[in-house]
């Protein structure tokens, strides 16, 4: 039963070169997600596969990170494996992204890039799955405004203006959804699958995430719902040779409930479309991985024609779920592995030699054809990962680690302009004067703003052009698109460069005024630049860097900026 080299074949090639289907199966806490991740690590790594994941639970953030050495001042338990296995710890080249609905996001790492759907990527059949978040009467008064106003084709302000124009009364949850930022116009949006596409082929993993919506989870889950679908419809439609594998994290959490077309109905139609469309000849390089609590929990369609699983002992402690197993994966259930798991069961159950615990990270490879493997642990993902935490003092360090190394920032003003824009539309409609809308600029919450002119920055304060000139030159080498640095390092490097006056410019007390619910000035033209301000887990300030914006902006302004720093030339460029 061990992984002979026969298996290992095998397994190598239905991982990383077969476009069938995979599966993990296994109860919470039987490290489904922390197996699977070495997985894709290795298939990025040896096979240049490019994974986007569809994160449900925030377990993704951290992938751009090499696992940590020590947290709390002591080694880290990944990290000792790691070393077992004779792996090295490694970041990957990630994008990520979660959906711009700012009334049900309270914050997000700043990582992450705020994701608009647009009306070209709504189709006629998406209507029916709003039910969870908008009635009967709100959808139909939605699809109305949005084919009076031109369909895929429209911009939001038209089908803001088509739907006031022809409702005397307009539900107020309506209007706050269309004025909310959820929704751009054509073609500004990189969820549509053109654009989608590109990104995925650029980074080793792209993050889809709808872990942060409270109280919005139906809206996160719509439209991961319809960004899967234009993903899907574009694969079909026009194909491409490029090496995807598609995750999904959790298999039920991708679909919004509706009560008439539920959250299974949809889910498994769309599940199996992937798998049909994954398989077709023109896109024969994609496949699809899923990770689920339950056998019972995949479409039947799928689990028939599933070829194999990665299986918990622990999920064959539970008889429905070892009937189900048995009932799929029947020639690979021979005496010999029907005596290794009666075994298991009873050294559990008996608890004299086994505890579930021992289970844990452990698999059984079940085939449809007959082979069969006891896959031993895996060795760890070499990015980080948060551990499962048991003590008190543990979660208290590693909950530190994760806010320096993934600082969270506050998206309070996004909400306030969501909230201005909704008061905006309803007085326009009150005040009869629709027909003399003549732009939307600064009435629907946008996340990214233009890059900067010079003409942009020639009244930067001193303070934030010197912030630009530390940071060019920490950046030299920096291949990753998120970078933080704290407010200590960043003295730190300026007084190493230009001198104890740098360091005096850039004190807390100036890059707090760069804080998002500030209104300075100086604040936009940092984000122009792709500069935020962020807190440590000390509530001490760091600055998130958007590293491609950031070049962008210094190439092009960075005469104005050397200029207005007035920091003179680099002592020296060690510090």
């Amino acid at each position: 039963m061990e992984a002979s080299e026969e298996y290992s074949d095998f397994l190598k090639e239905f991982l990383m070169e077969s476009t069938e289907v995979k599966a993990w199966i296994g109860p919470r806490g039987s490290r489904k997600t922390w197996s699977s991740q070495r997985i894709d690590e290795i298939a990025v790594e040896e096979y240049n596969k490019h994974i986007l994941l569809v994160d449900v639970k925030g377990d993704d953030e951290t992938l751009h990170l090499p696992a940590p050495k020590e947290v709390g001042g002591r080694l880290t338990k990944q990290y000792r494996l790691l070393k077992d296995y004779g792996l090295e710890p490694k970041g990957w080249k990630v994008k990520y992204l979660t959906f711009n609905f700012p009334p049900g996001l309270q914050s997000i790492p700043a990582t992450f890039e705020l994701a608009s759907l647009t009306p070209r990527m709504i189709s006629f059949e998406h209507f029916k799955y709003m039910g969870g978040f908008l009635s009967d009467t709100e959808s139909r008064m939605l699809f109305d405004a949005f084919y009076d106003a031109g369909g895929q084709k429209a911009s939001v302000k038209d089908i803001i203006v088509s739907l006031l124009r022809e409702n005397r009364k307009v539900p107020p949850r309506l209007l706050a959804l269309l004025t909310s930022g959820l929704f751009r116009d054509p073609g500004k949006s990189p969820l549509e699958p053109e654009k989608l596409i590109d990104i995925i082929r650029k980074h080793d993993f792209t993050v889809l995430s709808i872990a942060y919506f409270s109280g919005a989870e139906n809206i996160g889950r719509f439209c991961l719902f319809v960004t899967l679908s234009n993903l899907l419809g574009y694969m079909r439609d026009v194909g491409f040779p490029l090496q995807i594998i598609i995750h999904l994290r959790e298999l039920t959490a991708i679909a919004p409930k509706q009560w008439i077309y539920g959250n299974i109905w949809h889910l498994h139609r769309l599940i199996v479309d992937f798998v049909n469309i994954l398989r077709q000849a023109r896109t024969a390089t994609g496949t699809l991985i899923v990770e689920t609590q339950a056998a019972w929990y995949i479409p039947t369609a799928l689990l028939f024609n599933m070829p194999a699983a990665f299986v918990s002992p622990l999920s064959l402690l539970d008889e429905e779920e070892l009937k189900t197993i048995r009932k799929h994966f029947r020639a690979s259930l021979d005496d010999e592995i029907k005596n290794k798991i009666e075994n298991l069961i009873r050294a559990v159950k008996l608890s004299k030699t086994l505890s579930k615990d021992d289970l844990k990270g452990k698999w059984f490879f079940l085939t449809k054809g007959g082979f069969r493997a006891w896959i031993p642990p895996l060795p760890p993902p070499v990015s980080a990962r948060i551990p499962e935490i048991t003590r008190e003092k543990e979660a208290l360090a590693w909950d530190r680690w994760l806010k320096d190394n993934v600082p969270r920032v506050d998206i309070s003003d996004l909400r306030d302009e969501a909230i201005r824009a909704y008061r905006y539309w309803k007085a326009l409609a009150r005040s009869k004067k629709l027909d003399r809308v003549k732009g939307l600029e600064g009435l629907i919450p946008v996340v990214e703003l233009p890059l900067p002119s010079k003409s942009d920055l020639k009244n930067a304060p001193k303070y934030l052009a010197a912030l630009a000139c530390v940071i060019a030159l920490e950046l030299d080498g920096v291949k990753e698109e998120t970078f933080i640095i704290t407010g200590h390092k960043i003295r730190s490097k300026a007084r190493a460069w230009y001198g104890d006056a740098a360091r005096w410019l850039l004190r807390d007390e100036s890059l707090n005024s760069l804080r998002p619910s500030g209104q300075s000035r100086a604040r936009i033209m940092a984000e122009m630049m792709g500069l935020r301000l962020v807190k440590t887990s000390l509530g001490k300030p760091a600055i998130a860097v958007s590293v491609p914006r950031f070049k962008q902006a210094w190439e092009r302004c960075k005469d104005v900026l050397i200029s207005k720093a007035e920091l003179g030339e680099v002592m020296r460029l060690e510090a």
